[in-house]
This record gives C-alpha cells, sequence and structure tokens, in this order.
C-alpha cells in the first residue's frame, strides 16, 4: 500500500519533529554513558584550568622544563585532536599542571599568594563561565575569542612572558 497526501504529510511533519530531539538525546546519552564510565573508574574525566584556555592556543613548545614541556605538547595535540571531548572547567591544578616545577604538594603554586588560581578566578569571570561544568576545548577557545580582549590579556597574562606577549600581539 502505499501513502496518501496526507499521510505523506504527517510522515514528513513527524520525521521533522523528532530528528532534532533524536540528536539531543543521542547526546544527552553519549555524556551519561561518559560519566557513568568515569564512576566506574573506566576513565578519568580530563580537569582543565580557565587560563589554560590561553595558554594552549599560544603554546609554541617552550617552558619551564623539558619534563613540563614533553607533558604540555602532548595534551595541546591531544585537545586540537579531539576538540568536542569533554573537559572539566577547574580552578586547580589540572592535567598540564601535572608536571610543573612550580607545583607544590598542597596543589599551589612556589608563590605563596597562589596568583595563578586568582587568574583563573578573574578569567572565570570574565569569559562568564562556570566552574566544575563540562566544556569542550572549541566551546572554551570560542568563548575566550569573544570575550577576550588585549587589556584583559594583558592583565591576565603579562607577567608571563614577554614571548607569550608578542604571540598574541600578531593575533589581536
Amino acid at each position: 500500500r502505499s501513502l496518501v497526501g496526507s499521510e505523506m504529510c504527517i510522515r514528513d511533519r513527524l520525521v521533522l519533529i523528532w530528528l532534532p530531539l533524536l540528536s539531543v538525546r543521542r547526546f544527552m546519552q553519549e555524556i551519561f554513558y561518559r560519566m557513568q564510565r568515569q564512576l566506574k573508574g573506566g576513565i578519568s574525566m580530563k580537569k582543565f584550568r580557565v587560563h589554560h584556555i590561553l595558554c594552549t592556543v599560544l603554546y609554541r613548545g617552550e617552558g619551564y622544563s623539558g619534563t613540563f614541556c614533553d607533558n604540555m605538547t602532548q595534551k595541546v595535540r591531544e585537545l586540537k585532536a579531539d576538540p568536542e571531548e569533554p573537559l572539566m572547567l577547574v580552578t586547580d591544578p589540572d592535567m598540564i599542571c601535572a608536571r610543573c616545577p612550580n607545583r607544590t604538594p598542597d596543589d599551589t603554586c612556589v608563590d605563596d599568594k597562589n596568583h595563578v588560581k586568582s587568574k583563573d578566578l578573574e578569567l572565570l569571570e570574565l569569559f562568564g563561565l562556570k566552574e566544575n561544568q563540562l566544556y569542550s576545548y572549541r566551546e572554551l577557545l570560542q568563548c575566550a575569542e569573544k570575550k577576550l580582549d588585549k587589556e584583559n590579556f594583558l592583565k591576565s597574562c603579562g607577567p608571563v612572558s614577554y614571548t607569550h606577549l608578542r604571540a598574541h600581539e600578531t593575533t589581536l
């Protein structure tokens, strides 16, 4: 039996209504699945510091030490290879900080003012993001691109290094 005109219209309307909902449903299922795996110890959610949104874009293979650079190079490569992977946005040490020579056993910086956490909190507010929320690397980059201006960049990253400043100035 073939469909008549009105039956085809009903079918087409249902497809147009349900298709986007199915995509959202699949997305939510994937997030739920990943969270279940994380809770069961199957994978660990990658933590990502707020200020590393800027660091990973400007990173050129130089840094504090060889082990730090090796780790950061690998992490930047992973982020760029899968920019849609969910990341837990944090203001504490993350996967990049793992090999930082300035990290103390109590997860602060050798600078007793813990200026890095302050930087993270300022950028979190500037970008309008929420700590301990999941974002993709692509979403974080897009947010920074929309909301970061030169003044705020210099305020946040000015003390980091002249090399980083020069690299950013060419992209403003």
